[in-house]
């Protein structure tokens, strides 16, 4: 997966199945800084973050975005071990600080849900406001008293990115089970929208789908 800043000087790509600091799928994403001569000039990457200590088959990186301003990262971890639970996920917020080419490698945060769950894969989707200060995590997976019915889950950064759980937890008004609600969303650069997906929504027909908006 792969994301570039709203003024196109930066790309962020995720490598899932990257073997970071030698551990197996563990994950990582690449940052790569527009150079003076153009991006044809670009052969490697202006820094690799991933996580300290992270286990085999995190995949950090299976989803990234990057603020509209550049300056915010948000990674998805799916199969990360959160709360004592296998694969319930994770999210990892790097920030830029002076420059991306000295960023700290490990995330500054980690965020994660109140009610992590076995394979609930927090992380399968993320999304950022153009700003920096309002997060989106998917979890279609979540059973929700039942199964994979999916949740998301909405993050503010006050005043700074700290390891927290969710401000707002959103599902979906008519819940069902298999909905995968959470499978993939979006958030508008002024953080006034957020759409969600429940690609096996059965509200027309079988697994037909559905998107859910929200209104701040």
């Amino acid at each position: 997966d792969c994301d570039i800043s709203k003024d196109g000087n930066t790309i962020v790509v995720g490598a899932g199945w990257d073997n970071y600091a030698g551990i197996g799928d563990s994950g990582s994403c690449a940052v790569y800084v527009k150079p003076s001569g153009g991006w044809a000039t670009t052969s490697t990457a202006t820094r690799v973050l991933g996580i300290s200590g992270g286990a085999t088959s995190d995949l950090l990186g299976w989803v990234v975005r990057i603020s509209g301003d550049g300056n915010t990262i948000i990674a998805g971890a799916s199969n990360y071990d959160s709360g004592g639970q296998v694969n319930s996920g994770s999210a990892f917020v790097y920030v830029k600080g002076s420059a991306w080419s000295t960023a700290n490698q490990s995330p500054v945060a980690v965020l994660s849900a109140t009610d992590p769950g076995y394979v609930y894969q927090f992380g399968y989707s993320v999304d950022i406001s153009d700003d920096g200060d309002t997060i989106l995590v998917g979890a279609p997976y979540n059973d929700g008293g039942s199964n994979d019915r999916g949740a998301a889950y909405v993050f503010l950064k006050g005043s700074s990115w700290a390891n927290m759980t969710q401000s707002c937890k959103i599902t979906a008004s008519d819940t069902a089970d298999h909905d995968l609600f959470g499978f993939s969303c979006a958030i508008s650069g002024d953080a006034s929208k957020i759409f969600i997906c429940a690609p096996e929504d059965d509200d027309v027909a079988t697994n037909v789908g559905a998107v859910y908006v929200y209104n701040r």
